[in-house]
């Protein structure tokens, strides 16, 4: 089915929208690694995860991997997002917006 899309041109973001849009994409990544890891640890792949003190391996890493890796992502896309701000804005200016089509529902 055909979604109508509405172009925009992208000139500013505000910093927590920018966060939480870091966040979102961050923890989307997190879901599909964290989702690999559980796929393959079913077809036999050597999957180890280290939680400090609690080191962890095979099925039930990947089991873990589904909770841990999209928090982990998340926490790191924020952190990136905190320091990729400022270089973000500029990019915007020099490029005079970014050209994004959103979906209208």
């Amino acid at each position: 089915m055909y979604t109508p899309t509405t172009p925009i041109n992208l000139t500013g973001i505000h910093y927590g929208s920018f966060l939480k849009l870091s966040a979102a994409m961050g923890t989307a990544g997190g879901l599909i690694f964290g989702l690999a890891m559980f796929i393959g640890s079913l077809v036999g792949a050597s999957v180890k995860l280290n939680l400090g003190l609690v080191n962890i391996n095979g099925v039930p890493a990947g089991a873990a991997g589904i909770i841990f890796a999209p928090i982990m992502f998340a926490m790191f896309s924020t952190f990136l997002a905190l320091v990729a701000y400022f270089p973000f804005r500029l990019l915007l200016r020099l490029l005079r917006g970014l050209s994004l089509n959103i979906h209208t529902y």
